[in-house]
Parts: structure tokens; C-alpha cells; sequence
């Protein structure tokens, strides 16, 4: 990590809130828009990787914005400029130069423990989420799996028998139309009894 880095040129802070609450609720959206209805037992399995999914986000912004605070405190930089001073100052001793040096490296040592101790505790946090998201099941038992697919299955199945059903008494009627249609045709049936018949402006 190079004291340019740590500079004071460098301010870090968190991603902006509202671009992370837009990305989650669209994320939401694309989710809650998926068809699901084939698999009702996905829904079930969906609601604790929900949770969890809510838990980690919610530590991660946690120890994001710890580290972030921890990195802006640091100030490397400044503390070499000194270290530079005290070895280029003519009125130290090389005892007093070294003594100072050594309060220096006391105060880096400190200002980089505090860092690292926040970056360790935030590994161990999201380590911890992500062990709890691990240990959800999303495996779909085989027997349940069976049975609701078998469900589905049948449900589908007896809709193309009632389609098939419906489908067949329809060409029926119209070959009965159609053949009624030729019987009137070749008999001139129309003109037999058209007499008969209600007029366009009875029917009117």
C-alpha cells in the first residue's frame, strides 16, 4: 500500500445510497417478475435466500462504510514528510533523530493495525454471511419434485384432452354445416322454399 495511496489527495467514502437502493430494487423487480407458478416449491426456497441475501447486503454496507472511515483516517503521507523533516533537521542528534523516528513508526504501526483490524473483523463478517447463504438448501427434494411435476403434468395433460374435445365437436359441427351447405346447393332446397323463407326485411 503506497503512502499515495493513503494520501490526503484521496478521499474514499461509500458508493452513493441511492444508486445501491435502485440496483437491489431492480434486482427485486427481476426477480419478483420471473414465472415461477411451474414450481411452486421454488417460491418456499426463495424466501430464506431472500432473508439471507437482505442480511448480507445490510453487512456488507456495514463493514464497507467501517473500512471506508478506517482508510480515510489514515494518513501516510504526512507522517513520512515528518520523518523526512526530522532526518533533514541539523539541530537533532542522530539519538533524537532516531528516537523521533521510532515514535513515527510506533504511530504508522497504529495507524495501519487500526486499518487492518477493521478490514479482518469486516472479512470475518462477510465470510460469516456467506457461510449462512451456503448453508441454505436450494436442492429440490426428488420426491417432492416428482410429485409437483407430475401435477403440473397431469393438470396440462387434461387441459389438451378437454381442448382436443372441444377442438373435435367443432370440425364435426362444420362437416355437418358443410354437408347441409352442399345438400341445399344440389337440390336448389333455397328456391323450393323460399316462399317459405323470412324475407331480409321480416328479418330486419
Amino acid at each position: 500500500m503506497s503512502t499515495e495511496a493513503l494520501g490526503e489527495t484521496l478521499l474514499l467514502t461509500p458508493p452513493d445510497t441511492e444508486v445501491m437502493n435502485a440496483a437491489r430494487q431492480h434486482i427485486l423487480t427481476q426477480v419478483t417478475a420471473l414465472k415461477l407458478d411451474f414450481l411452486p416449491v421454488m417460491k418456499e426456497k426463495m424466501l430464506p435466500l431472500q432473508a439471507a441475501l437482505n442480511r448480507a447486503d445490510k453487512v456488507y454496507r456495514d463493514v464497507l462504510a467501517a473500512v471506508t472511515v478506517e482508510l480515510n483516517k489514515v494518513n501516510l503521507q504526512q507522517i513520512d514528510l515528518k520523518q523526512q523533516q526530522i532526518e533533514a533537521d541539523q539541530r537533532l542528534s542522530d539519538a533524537q533523530k532516531q528516537q523521533a523516528i521510532s515514535l513515527l513508526d510506533k504511530h504508522r504501526i497504529r495507524e495501519l493495525s487500526s486499518l487492518t483490524t477493521a478490514i479482518n473483523s469486516g472479512a470475518q463478517a462477510i465470510a460469516a454471511s456467506s457461510d449462512n447463504m451456503l448453508q441454505i438448501d436450494l436442492k429440490l427434494k426428488d420426491r417432492r419434485l416428482l410429485e409437483t411435476l407430475q401435477q403440473q403434468i397431469d393438470t396440462m395433460t387434461q387441459r389438451k384432452a378437454t381442448l382436443d374435445s372441444t377442438m373435435s365437436t367443432i370440425a364435426e359441427d362444420r362437416r355437418l354445416l358443410d354437408a347441409t351447405i352442399k345438400t341445399f346447393e344440389q337440390h336448389n332446397l333455397a328456391d323450393i322454399f323460399k316462399d317459405l323463407l323470412p324475407t331480409p326485411d321480416e328479418l330486419a
